[in-house]
Formats: C-alpha cells, sequence, structure tokens
C-alpha cells in the first residue's frame, strides 16, 4: 500500500475513533479486471485506495467527514437497494494523485 494514503487513512481513524472495517485495499490487476473491467487501472491496483464498510446514514456522515478531515479529497458513497430501500455499503476514498481531487460521488455497488 502507498505510504501517503496509509498516513491519510490513520489520520482519518483518529479522527472516527472508532472502528472501521476495510472490505477492499489493494487489488491485483486480475482481480480488478473480475470485478470492474471498465476500470483496469483502478487506485485499488496501485495500492492508493480503499473501501470501507458503512452502513447506516449516520456512520456515511461521520466516517465520511474524518475521511475529510484526514485530507482525502476523493470520497465515493455507494450502496445496495434492500427491499425497495437504499442501503449504504461502503465508502471508497482514494489518494491518487492522477485523479481530479475535491470530487465526491454516490453510486450503487455492485
Amino acid at each position: 500500500m502507498d505510504e501517503v494514503f496509509i498516513a491519510l487513512l490513520q489520520l482519518a481513524r483518529d479522527s472516527y475513533n472508532h472502528p472501521m472495517t476495510i472490505t477492499a485495499g489493494w487489488r491485483c490487476r486480475e482481480h480488478q479486471l473480475e470485478l470492474n473491467p471498465e476500470v483496469p487501472n483502478s487506485s485499488h491496483t496501485r495500492g492508493m485506495a480503499a473501501d470501507v464498510r458503512c452502513i447506516s446514514s449516520r456512520e456515511n456522515y461521520e466516517m465520511a467527514g474524518a475521511f475529510r478531515h484526514g485530507g482525502f479529497t476523493r470520497l465515493g458513497r455507494y450502496f445496495q437497494i434492500v427491499e425497495n430501500r437504499a442501503q449504504w455499503t461502503h465508502i471508497h476514498i482514494d489518494s491518487d494523485p492522477s485523479l481530479p481531487e475535491g470530487v465526491e460521488w454516490v453510486g450503487k455497488a455492485r
């Protein structure tokens, strides 16, 4: 994993002050292609990204704030549909300098 990414993650963890469950971190290129062939060069393949479990709206709000406080400028919030309702699944964070900063997005989990 990238040292800058790990340092930002630790700052965010210290700010959040609760346990965080990382559900995805570094991925080999082959696994990335299995998961999402549209993004073969994901920041995950360079050790600059993680997906962190997040299932409630409060947890989503507080964790996103901690990630911003830690210095992350790229956050993706993902959900799934359960019994006709949206439910948060995870927050994607990355520190990839080759990608635009100051962006947040919401997407449907795969």
